[in-house]
């Protein structure tokens, strides 16, 4: 969700979710990301509302994502957090597992 907010100081703050992260912290940072893939993950049926993932349970692996879903999880997430994803973080360990995910966007929205 993108918003305008007004100009304070010369910056400006235009993406409400990525404000709202980096006010967040540690755990409940983590634990609002996680969220958000999730919520994503069943809304967009890559999984039923009934489907428990773990931490470091591997969407590829439980047959959750493929390689079309993960470009689309990619966009989502750029689109979401207003960041661009570096071609040297686009891995396995960062998009295979919720912990990979959390952790890639929490180093990228700082």
């Amino acid at each position: 969700m993108t918003i305008g907010l007004s100009d304070y100081k010369g910056q400006r703050c235009v993406t409400h979710n990525r404000c709202q992260l980096k006010k967040a912290k540690g755990t409940r940072h983590m634990e609002q990301v996680k969220n958000v893939i999730v919520d994503y993950l069943k809304a967009n049926s890559f999984m039923d509302r009934e489907t428990q993932l773990g931490d470091n349970d591997s969407l590829t692996q439980q047959g959750i994502i493929d390689s079309i879903g993960l470009l689309e999880l990619m966009d989502y997430i750029s689109d979401k957090y207003s960041i661009e994803i570096p071609e040297d973080m686009l891995t396995p360990e960062n998009f295979d597992s919720l912990q990979g995910i959390t952790n890639m966007v929490t180093k990228l929205v700082k």
